[in-house]
């Protein structure tokens, strides 16, 4: 037999070889990586069932994002699993050359019907109307609070700022004290000589 022939035979074999070995890793770490996803999902569940009460908003949209997050995770491997779900159901037939693009088609059509959105069973859209009309009231109150606070801090350093000038303080002491430059101090106590003058 020619040597280079033989060369050439064993090295497309052992491409195969490597190929296939790569593929059964990718077919046999989907099942654990998804069980780890499940468990990883079930523990951040638990987790808010066990501390919604105490739980703030900020909190709970972190968890909420987190469990997001691994459900997209936990979808694609979904996917994955229904390539190689496949892909075991037709690798029997690689032996034969006639088989093989049929493989790589039927694989392709299998890859089409992946990420189809999910279609909720139970809730529906005026349900999930409600729940956001809720979340976006509830932000709304939460900005108009935030922007009330706001008022408030500016009132007290307002307040500080005229204290610290009774004081004799310039107006460098002053910024270093409240954490502003001296320009802003400037700007504000201006603002407030304006408006006492008015």
């Amino acid at each position: 037999m020619n040597e280079q022939y033989e060369k050439i035979f064993l090295k497309k074999l052992q491409d195969c070889i490597i190929g296939l070995d790569e593929l059964d890793e990718l077919v046999n770490t989907n099942g654990e990586r998804q069980s780890n996803i499940d468990l990883e999902l079930s523990d951040w569940l638990h987790h808010l069932q066990n501390n919604f009460e105490v739980f703030s908003r900020a909190s709970l949209a972190n968890v909420a994002e987190k469990i997001g997050n691994l459900r997209l995770e936990r979808a694609s491997l979904r996917n994955e699993y229904e390539l190689i779900k496949r892909y075991k159901e037709l690798s029997n037939r690689m032996m034969s050359k006639d088989n093989r693009q049929f493989i790589i088609s039927e694989i392709q059509k299998t890859m089409k019907n992946l990420n189809q959105p999910y279609q909720n069973r139970i809730i529906d859209e005026k349900m999930i109307a409600k729940v956001e009309a809720i979340t976006a009231e509830e932000k709304k109150q939460e900005i108009t609070k935030a922007k009330r606070q706001r008022k408030e801090s500016s009132k007290e350093l307002d307040q500080i700022l005229l204290k610290m000038k009774s004081e004799g303080k310039t107006q460098r002491e002053m910024a270093e004290k409240v954490g502003m430059t001296q320009a802003s101090v400037s700007i504000r106590l201006k603002r407030l000589k304006e408006v006492a003058n008015a």
